[in-house]
């Protein structure tokens, strides 16, 4: 028994030692492969296998400049210098300093250089955007030739790739009748597609714009995509200018297409239009930017559905459609708010006055009417402009180069219904103005109100007006203005003034004493007047007030261009049946000067045309309680 004991032992002794021996010499073996393949790998079969892989993998052509040394320990690889890849087919030229490619062991043993993993250090890429097709003999190529699910396919499918990384890269955009190339730099991404029916992956940094940007990008299909198919994708960009996040499904036939859902956030618009080398209005905040919608972008166009925005605290929903063609973009879309606050939009617009007090002579700025077409209808159930509060508001904005056409179909204003319409078109240097407008039932309150003065004039308001005018400069606007406008009043007062009690007692002292401004009031039933306006001055036609006991008939001049009154007014008494009072006799104004420096007059003028100007007394300046 300890014999046959001792025999299994050595014989388990010399199977290990026979299985010790086979290991080493395979090793050995394989050792010495690697060190024959060391001598085997000359620069010019190495330039052979590298240049062959690349060929056929994606077509390119490859140019090695410098030298070319192959490492074996401790991970074999080959490092060159100065390369060059190229496709002219394609459009595409990449120049980098330095080349490392980590080989894969199985091929090397037979004296091949086959890279599973590339290094690419300070390339200068140069890709045309433009649609080319891949090159045939490559694996790329003849993967875009076969046919999904054909036997092809299948052969073909299985083709090894690999993987790239791109360290300190610089590439420049380029696409017919752009205005600009697109420039990227400082790119370090890592791209990881291992064969081509597998996933890809590209993750990195790279600047846009001196703007640091992190992108993940992730394709379940890539190999579809060169067949005009469809491919699982998602796409994440977190940078300081924009966050995006995308998931959806890719095509890349005739045009780029993707359908999935979008989310985005930006500090500012304005920003992102930079970035893209749009023109952006230089006007407004558009600030504050957060999307999520459904997109659907085909080529240059993109279908935003089930959108639901905030720009500048305003929130909306609706669509939105995007166009970019050769740098110019058009928007078009149907949005609703519950709460529209217009100033954000027209922050930074010029100040029609002079620090002196005269209008801007300042040439305007005529460029914001380029910036892009639009074609929005937007309903907000409120909207503030400053201290002006609209409700129920329909308001279209339609824009093409040098034309803004401005529409409020309709809304409700302080409890009255208003409409209006606006057109602005550059003609040369100068900007025509056309704008017309109407009113029904207003409440006057909120719309006349001053840093000192507030409330000088209370009543319901309906009207019309149509404006037009052409200028350089606001001061050429106004003076240019012409057209008409109707005013009636009805339920008013003027607060400061009474008339009434000037008829009655003869002082003939019918403005508020700065103690008591809320104790002089004149009410009054109905007010009516028209404007005739040319080159910038308002003539008052057949302006009338009437109250329960007094009646009154004005007229005289606006000039709106040098900023001046020139007014009269006839106030007596009446009936009950509208003859005059007896024996209180009328009262006359007269009002003329600068707007800051008016003149009163209550003496009789020669003519009703005009007013006289004897006896002049200053119109108190003076705070109104509300």
């Amino acid at each position: 028994m300890k014999e046959t004991a001792n025999a299994a032992t050595a014989r388990r002794r010399i199977r290990v030692l026979r299985v010790s021996w086979l290991i080493g010499i395979v090793v050995a073996g394989v050792i010495a492969a690697m060190v024959a393949g060391s001598f085997v790998l000359t620069a010019a079969v190495l330039n052979s296998d590298l240049t062959a892989q690349i060929r056929r993998a994606t077509g390119f052509s490859t140019t090695i400049h410098g030298s070319a040394h192959f490492v074996l320990f401790p991970q074999p690889h080959i490092d060159i210098q100065n390369i060059s890849f190229s496709n002219p087919q394609a459009g595409l030229r990449v120049d980098a300093d330095g080349f490392v490619g980590d080989l894969r062991f199985l091929p090397l043993l037979s004296g091949r250089a086959e890279v599973g993993h590339a290094i690419l250090y300070n390339p200068k890429m140069v890709i045309d955007l433009d649609d080319r097709p891949m090159t045939p003999e490559s694996a790329l190529g003849r993967a875009a030739e076969a046919k999904s699910a054909s036997p092809e396919a299948a052969a073909i499918d299985t083709a090894r790739l690999a993987i790239v990384d791109i360290v300190e890269g610089s590439a420049r955009l380029t696409r017919r009748g752009s205005r600009r190339d697109l420039r990227i730099d400082k790119i370090n991404v890592s791209i990881d597609w291992r064969r081509l029916d597998a996933s890809a992956t590209l993750t990195g940094q790279f600047d846009l714009h001196d703007a640091p940007m992190h992108l993940d990008l992730w394709l379940s299909q890539p190999v579809e995509l060169l067949r005009g198919g469809q491919s699982a994708a998602t796409v994440h960009l977190d940078s300081s200018p924009l966050k995006l996040l995308a998931s959806g499904y890719i095509a890349a036939g005739q045009q780029f297409q993707y359908k999935g859902s979008l989310i985005a956030s930006a500090p500012s618009l304005r920003k992102i239009a930079e970035l893209a080398g749009l023109p952006f209005t230089k006007r407004g905040r558009f600030a504050d930017l957060d999307l999520r919608c459904d997109a659907n972008i085909i080529g240059n166009t993109a279908a935003l559905t089930n959108l639901h925005l905030r720009l500048d605290g305003n929130e909306y929903e609706g669509t939105l459609a995007l166009q970019t063609e050769a740098g110019t973009s058009s928007l078009s879309g149907t949005l609703a708010t519950d709460l529209l606050d217009v100033t954000p939009f027209v922050e930074g617009l010029p100040r029609p006055r002079e620090a002196y007090g005269r209008w801007s002579s300042k040439s305007l700025d005529l460029s914001d009417l380029d910036f892009t077409n639009l074609d929005l209808r937007l309903s907000a159930a409120r909207l503030h402009f400053n201290d002006i509060k609209i409700k129920d508001a329909a308001i279209s904005v339609l824009t093409r180069p040098g034309f803004l056409d401005l529409a409020l179909a309709e809304a409700v204003a302080n409890g009255g219904a208003v409409r209006g319409h606006l057109t602005l078109s550059a003609d040369g240097k100068a900007l025509d103005l056309r704008a017309s407008g109407s009113a029904t039932g207003m409440d006057m309150r909120p719309l006349l109100r001053g840093h000192e003065v507030r409330h000088p004039l209370l009543g319901s308001l309906s009207g019309s007006m149509v404006l037009a005018s052409s200028g350089g400069n606001i001061d050429q606007l106004i003076r240019g203005l012409s057209g008409r406008v109707q005013i009636a009043v009805t339920n008013g007062q003027v607060v400061g003034v009474d008339l009434a009690a000037a008829l009655r007692d003869g002082t003939r002292q019918p403005f508020a004493a700065a103690k008591d401004p809320a104790g002089h009031v004149t009410n009054f039933g109905a007010a009516n007047f028209g404007l005739k306006i040319a080159q910038g001055v308002a003539g008052i036609t057949d302006g009338r007030i009437r109250g329960d006991n007094l009646a009154l008939r004005f007229g005289g001049s606006v000039d709106l261009a040098d900023r001046a009154l020139d007014l009269w007014a006839l106030a007596q008494t009446i009936t009950a049946d509208g003859k005059p009072g007896v024996p209180n006799p009328p009262l006359w104004l007269g009002v003329k000067g600068p707007w800051d420096d008016l003149q009163v007059s209550t003496n009789r003028p020669a003519t009703t045309d005009a007013p006289t100007t004897l006896a002049p007394t200053k119109v108190p300046n003076t705070p109104v309680a509300k």
